[in-house]
């Protein structure tokens, strides 16, 4: 038995091998336990589960979630790879603890989602806090930032790595569903983006045309000095083009925009993105479809509503049409209405389809905190997870996003114009300062 400052470890014998347990000192039945490899070796890609605690499920075998075939499969992979950990996240019922959680099972069966279930005991959908975790596999590793393998469904602990400096590939770990916790696995899928690994959130840079002319090579040169292709999230630059200003004919205009593009064609994680205002005129598509076959590369799509354009329907098959890699949409209040509909509501949880929540539309109005919440948390309700937020958010309110992301626990996406601009001329600084954030630099 080993005491290390105020940790303690000893090996034990499992079905799936010798693990390392490790103990540290804590509040008495809440103290964080992790199981770890024999002979880890920290210079390798580690295997990781970070398995937060359910007596119901892995105690007493409970069908009505898939957190008991989880941590048997864990342990299993784990023990198997032979250079890993197993975290056991000691925040029982997402931090509530078994009494709310076993009211929240009575709510669920009486009609109500684990999602709105832990909002009414709670005050939160998921009150989960990651620091345990974290300080446990810093201490293993020996303050090593491995590489790390992930096994995990949820996407959110992939963020919390990366802000603690880890390269993060995550593994699914699937069991299966039953009929008794189907409801519970479609509510993680639907409303925390579980079972995506795929899917990333975006970090949006809408430039305008005049900085495509005057600032290509230094917005080229700042871009490549992140590290990117290994992170969470990518890179949106957005280009704004318009069939009344001549766009979709302006052949020079076209040339620059595939040069541009040209710098990034060996990135999956930097898009093109074209902004336009959404149309319901056939000419403009078909305007639309020959510009966009002059472009040599892939390219993705966001659109939104005229100022004043009120929508009843949204024509997906012309939107499918353009072959875009992304599709972005952009709503405001005014075009809420659109939720009523389901076929809206499908089309927004396929991976690369986003919903860009924004009242302010270039004009850089900042909204509070508050009320971005009530905001994302009546569209979550509605069904749709894939978001963006959009509205003055520059270097100095991007803690927002990720209070944000710790309260919905899920990747948000976001969109910056007006703020990276001074008197229409982009900023560098700012726009470094704004990337920054979010990529380290190489």
């Amino acid at each position: 038995m080993k005491n290390i400052d105020n940790y303690v470890s000893t090996i034990i014998n499992t079905p799936n091998g010798a693990f390392n347990f490790w103990v540290r000192d804590g509040e008495r039945g809440q103290e964080p336990i992790a199981l770890s490899t024999l002979n880890l070796d920290s210079n390798k890609d580690v295997l990781v589960r970070i398995h937060s605690e359910c007596i119901t499920g892995d105690v007493f075998n409970s069908l009505t979630c898939d957190c008991g075939p989880q941590k048997e499969q864990a342990l299993k992979e784990i023990g198997k790879y032979g250079n890993g950990i197993f975290i056991y996240h000691r925040q029982e019922g997402r931090n509530m603890g078994i009494f709310k959680k076993i009211q929240a099972y009575n709510l669920m069966s009486q009609g109500l989602d684990t999602y709105e279930a832990n909002i009414l005991l709670s005050g939160s959908p998921d009150a989960r806090e990651y620091s345990d975790a974290v300080q446990i596999l810093d201490k293993i590793l020996n303050n090593n930032k491995s590489k790390i393998i992930l096994l995990s469904n949820n996407p959110y602990k992939k963020i919390i790595l990366e802000r603690h400096g880890y390269q993060v590939v995550m593994r699914p770990l699937i069991v299966g569903e039953s009929t008794y916790n189907i409801d519970y696995t479609n509510t993680k899928k639907e409303k925390f983006l579980h079972y995506l690994t795929n899917y990333k959130p975006y970090v949006g840079v809408t430039l305008s045309i005049n900085d495509i002319y005057r600032n290509q090579n230094e917005i080229i040169n700042l871009i490549k000095g992140y590290k990117i292709e290994n992170n969470s999230r990518r890179i949106f630059l957005g280009i704004p083009v318009s069939s009344q200003n001549g766009d979709f004919k302006n052949t020079e205009l076209i040339k620059k925009i595939n040069k541009f593009a040209s710098n990034f064609n060996n990135s999956h994680n930097i898009c093109i993105v074209l902004h336009m205002d959404y149309s319901e005129r056939r000419q403009f598509y078909r305007d639309l479809l020959h510009f966009l076959s002059l472009l040599d590369f892939r390219y993705s799509i966001q659109l939104r509503p005229s100022p004043n354009q009120i929508l009843s329907k949204i024509d997906f098959e012309i939107i499918d049409s353009l072959n875009s890699e992304n599709v972005v949409f952009q709503i405001n209040k005014e075009n809420y209405s659109l939720f009523e509909c389901q076929k809206f509501i499908e089309y927004f949880r396929s991976s690369n389809s986003f919903l860009l929540l924004d009242d302010s539309f270039g004009k850089g109005i900042q909204e509070k905190l508050l009320p971005v919440k009530e905001k994302i948390m009546g569209v979550i309700r509605k069904g749709v997870s894939h978001l963006a937020v959009a509205g003055g958010y520059d270097p100095s309110k991007l803690n927002d996003i990720s209070t944000l992301e710790d309260y919905f626990k899920i990747p948000i996406s976001l969109d910056a114009e007006s703020k990276l601009h001074d008197n229409g001329k982009l900023d560098m600084g700012e726009l470094h300062k704004y990337l920054g954030f979010f990529f380290p630099s190489i």
